[in-house]
């Protein structure tokens, strides 16, 4: 089995002992859909593949695990950081690039590492495409931003989704290009297009 496999099983485990439905099916959501965009940004920006997708699998495991979200951040990070080391599938470099990552993916007004900064830009693209409305006070307002979209994270958000077309075209699958296009608001193909 591979490294992110075994990850993958790690965190289904954890996932499963969530005794809370709804705060589970966020879980899988929220940390596999950040996982994927996790590696395709890594394809795209020519980093490593499963270090990324397994940052994004971990990224907020201390909120899914203990339904807690003051310090997530800080908190995934230490306890992915025993998880790491107790498994020693990765070198020490391996797990700071890991833990790193999630330490700062909340801190999106600074700017930080690689790995910190894709994991950054893949959890802001996963909560849009869930949910836009999260983001927008007002979903057809570009103006009005919510305290966790300022300015910066929309720029963040406007080229991550041109990253994302050019993959999805780059790569042939038209169908999902057209899929994920659709789940766009308005507001940012007009930005786009």
């Amino acid at each position: 089995m591979n490294r992110f496999e075994e990850i993958r099983e790690i965190v289904d485990d954890l996932l499963l002992r969530q005794q809370d439905l709804d705060s589970r099916r966020c879980g899988y959501v929220h940390l596999y859909g950040v996982s994927a965009v996790c590696r395709l940004l890594a394809l795209k920006r020519g980093l490593d593949l499963e270090i990324a997708g397994i940052a994004g699998l971990f990224h907020d495991i201390y909120v899914y695990t203990t339904g807690l979200t003051v310090c997530h951040a800080v908190n995934s990070a230490e306890q992915v950081r025993v998880i790491l080391r107790d498994l020693t599938l990765f070198t020490a470099d391996e797990q700071r690039i890991i833990c790193s990552a999630i330490f700062h993916h909340s801190d999106k007004k600074l700017i930080h590492q690689p790995y910190d900064e894709l994991l950054k830009d893949a959890d802001l693209f996963q909560h849009y495409l869930d949910d836009p409305r999260k983001l927008f006070k007002k979903s057809v307002d570009l103006p009005q931003f919510s305290p966790g979209l300022n300015g910066r994270n929309f720029q963040r958000l406007i080229f991550i989704t041109g990253v994302m077309i050019q993959c999805f075209l780059q790569s042939g699958e038209i169908l999902l290009f057209l899929i994920r296009l659709s789940l766009l608001s308005p507001m940012i193909i007009s930005v786009l297009f």
